[in-house]
């Protein structure tokens, strides 16, 4: 009896430990900042996970449905640099744009 009852304690310690190892999801990225540079495109937006698998879709006509641009790529860029050290950010960013105009 007592084995029962203590095999019986360790697996409600054991089904609240694991409740309270659930994660939530993080919240949606919002893009923060569109940076151009001449041909150079940038969109920056908060750290999420796996941003890098993330597809963009362009178009140059509004009526017409996007298609993915695989020009796009993760890129770093400076956010702080000091003695301690230098804080990076990240944004998806396209430098072989080839349309004048795009959505």
């Amino acid at each position: 009896m007592k084995r029962a009852s203590l095999l019986l304690s360790v697996a409600v310690i054991f089904a609240i430990f694991q409740l309270t190892l659930l994660a939530s999801d993080p919240p949606l990225p919002i893009i923060t900042n569109l940076n151009v540079n001449g041909a150079q495109k940038g969109l920056r937006f908060a750290p999420y996970p796996a941003a890098s698998n993330y597809t963009i879709l362009s178009g140059t006509n509004a009526a017409s449905p996007l298609t993915s641009n695989t020009n796009f790529f993760l890129a770093p860029f400076i956010i702080s640099s000091s003695t301690n050290g230098t804080n990076y950010g990240y944004e998806l960013r396209i430098t072989n744009n080839t349309s004048a105009s795009g959505l």
